[in-house]
């Protein structure tokens, strides 16, 4: 005696081809209160479903290439904390997957490249500009060694609002001794 929810399901067309649909069903009554009828709604959702396939290909293709990489990938917020990591980034400073949320560039980077990386990243907030350039910085390990990488970031959403930086980093200590 009550409406359904939204379901979801897949149609047949007169020419054979198959539509993806969300079905909504409401009982019709006569005066007396008594079920004479059903109304449905239906409605083609195959566009949006196609959508929703393709970001969940385009993450999962984000996800191997960052997962793979043999260069370091990381993700910040504009306040410099970690918000993932892919494994060659956690191996070249020795941290494990569980130490990200206590990483923040500032407890990774020498004093005077904290600086210059701070007025970097303000400047690539405040304009959206990021000149096509490589920053060269060296970063302590867990182990309190140092190495010099480079890198080069870029803002990206991330989860929905927030925008972050993505951060692509490669270990230049060998090329420059």
């Amino acid at each position: 005696g009550h409406g359904t929810s939204p379901l979801e399901t897949v149609g047949l067309t007169k020419d054979g081809r198959l539509l993806d649909l969300s079905l909504t069903v409401s009982p019709i009554k006569d005066a007396a209160g008594k079920i004479v009828g059903a109304a449905g709604i239906a409605r083609d959702i195959s566009e949006r479903r196609r959508a929703d396939q393709a970001v969940r290909d385009s993450a999962e293709r984000f996800r191997a290439l960052f997962d793979r990489s043999v260069d370091c990938i990381y993700i910040h917020d504009l306040n410099g904390n970690f918000l993932d990591a892919n494994p060659a980034t956690l191996k070249m400073l020795g941290y494990e997957r569980e130490d990200i949320p206590s990483l923040n560039f500032a407890s990774l980077l020498s004093a005077n490249h904290l600086a210059k990386a701070r007025q970097s990243l303000q400047e690539f907030e405040t304009t959206g500009v990021r000149r096509n350039e490589v920053n060269e910085f060296k970063v302590r390990c867990k182990d309190g060694t140092w190495v010099d990488v480079e890198t080069r970031i870029t803002l990206i959403p991330f989860e929905g609002t927030t925008r972050a930086v993505l951060g692509v980093a490669r270990n230049v200590t060998a090329r420059k001794r």
